[in-house]
């Protein structure tokens, strides 16, 4: 099929072509918002990789001049349409866990990056998807407070020049509640992605290290010890089960086969009817800030940071940029 496609020099080439309904944007990290603005200006529907762009400037500047376009690009956060990760956060949205005090987010690579990869740290390129995470329970508001370190453990062959290989990341929300993120890219047994909501009534536990691609579990218990179940109880369970890798599968595949080919599905659905899509540029800018400050966080050893603008909280794009400028964030 490749043999027959049509070929461009540039984005731009391609994007003035008449011949596309629609783009995917993966190339390069610090392409992502000039490519998706090529295709935007033609009003294309795009899908693009995370990040969005490099830079918390960048992103704000995409935002600025897509406008009322941005509602037809759609961020590649596949855990938005996870079906364990779904379950969880409709538990919690039912009221299930009462208040939400703490939520740990774990990822944990196989192996190092491929040859050749550019990446703007492995906070900004890894744990935004664990930025993600912790914000989809949150309904997305930004949190108050970010801290985060990072560390090189060896032998490890960092290929990309990030510096660290290991990443602890703690944010706080205006309620208090605190997420707990942990990015590795050295477990050498496997893929590995799970997470933890804990609050006033209960707790519920998506996924857990399944080496041989078992199912991915998603349990909720309910009780806080302090009544006759000293250790609360398991009161529903569900399986999910991974997807079979073959050959030249990436190590993440078993576990978000079926997330990659819904949010695929999702798209080219808004495509067709002409829907906005989701998650879109909103949640675009915002992961980017919150794993950008972190990625600068674990830079100077824990530095302390608090995200808010004239003594407010940030709300847009803009403000993000003006703040990340303020505090030299990138």
């Amino acid at each position: 099929v490749a043999t027959r496609l049509k070929t461009f020099a540039s984005p731009a080439d391609m994007a003035a072509s008449g011949l596309l309904d629609a783009a995917v944007v993966a190339s390069r990290t610090e392409h992502h918002a000039a490519d998706t603005l090529e295709f935007a200006r033609c009003g294309l529907p795009i899908f693009v990789e995370k990040p969005i762009a490099n830079t918390v400037a960048e992103a704000a500047a995409l935002v600025e001049v897509l406008g009322d376009r941005a509602s037809r690009v759609q961020v590649a956060f596949q855990r938005q349409y996870d079906e364990p990760s779904r379950v969880a956060r409709r538990w919690l949205e039912e009221g299930r866990l009462g208040s939400l005090l703490q939520t740990h987010h774990v990822l944990q690579d196989k192996n190092p990056t491929p040859v050749g990869y550019q990446s703007c740290g492995i906070t900004a390129d890894m744990a935004i998807h664990l930025v993600y995470e912790a914000m989809s329970v949150r309904r997305f508001e930004l949190p108050s407070q970010v801290q985060a370190l990072r560390f090189l453990a060896r032998p490890y062959d960092d290929r990309a020049g990030e510096g660290a290989n290991i990443v602890h990341v703690f944010c706080q929300w205006p309620d208090t509640s605190i997420a707990h993120l942990w990015g590795s890219r050295i477990n050498a047994t496997g893929y590995d992605n799970g997470f933890t909501l804990i609050g006033t009534d209960g707790r519920i536990d998506v996924g857990e290290f399944a080496g041989d691609f078992g199912s991915i579990a998603v349990r909720r218990f309910e009780g806080v010890g302090r009544d006759e179940m000293p250790r609360g109880r398991l009161v529903e369970s569900l399986e999910f089960p991974m997807t079979r890798p073959s050959a030249g599968h990436p190590d993440f595949y078993p576990r978000f086969a079926l997330a990659f080919e819904a949010e695929l599905r999702a798209f080219v659905e808004a495509v067709e009817t002409g829907r906005p899509v989701t998650p879109g540029l909103d949640v675009g800018w915002k992961t980017l800030l919150v794993a950008n400050v972190a990625e600068e966080s674990s830079r100077q050893h824990g530095r302390h940071f608090e995200l808010q603008i004239d003594g407010r909280p940030i709300v847009t794009a803009a403000d993000a940029a003006r703040w990340a400028a303020a505090n030299g964030v990138a």
